[in-house]
């Protein structure tokens, strides 16, 4: 997961949904709120993004696979804990 990238469709602070391939370099929470540190391929930078923002699943560009948000934070709380 970590170093793959993946296509989301991301609902931004102004309510605007935007297509984007964003390769991720970190998770972590923030008063029960997971956020992704990944660099945003549409923006050319690094960026953060809420997890509760992403409209439906990350898709895996290389293999197809997807992978809900959601369980996305379960994972990590499991890989993290365990």
């Amino acid at each position: 997961m970590i170093g793959e990238t993946y296509a989301i469709t991301y609902l931004d602070s102004n309510g605007d949904d935007t297509q984007r391939d964003i390769t991720i370099e970190n998770i972590h929470y923030v008063k029960r709120q997971a956020y992704i540190e990944a660099f945003c391929h549409l923006r050319e930078d690094d960026r953060e993004f809420k997890v509760n923002r992403i409209q439906g699943n990350l898709v895996n560009t290389s293999t197809g696979e997807e992978i809900d948000p959601y369980r996305l934070k379960l994972k990590h709380v499991v890989r993290r804990l365990g």
